[in-house]
């Protein structure tokens, strides 16, 4: 194994993070939604990110059905 100072990724290779919600809990996985929607790209949520190399860059505007298309 070899360790690197800075990793840079493929932007080829993105990926996403995911919640999985039950059928029956739709109104628990919008509210959910909602709230992310609210939070994602704040001054907040870029200050949590960031010490894991996230920043602005790693935004997106797609929807899951957009993601899942492939």
């Amino acid at each position: 194994m070899e360790a690197v100072s800075q990793f840079n990724d493929d932007p080829k290779h993105t990926g996403y993070g995911a919640l999985a919600f039950r059928q029956e809990d739709a109104d628990l996985r919008d509210a959910v939604n909602k709230e992310l929607h609210n939070w994602l790209g704040t001054d907040d949520h870029l200050k949590t990110v960031a010490p894991f190399g996230f920043d602005k860059s790693n935004l997106t505007k797609k929807t899951a059905a957009e993601l899942c298309k492939g």
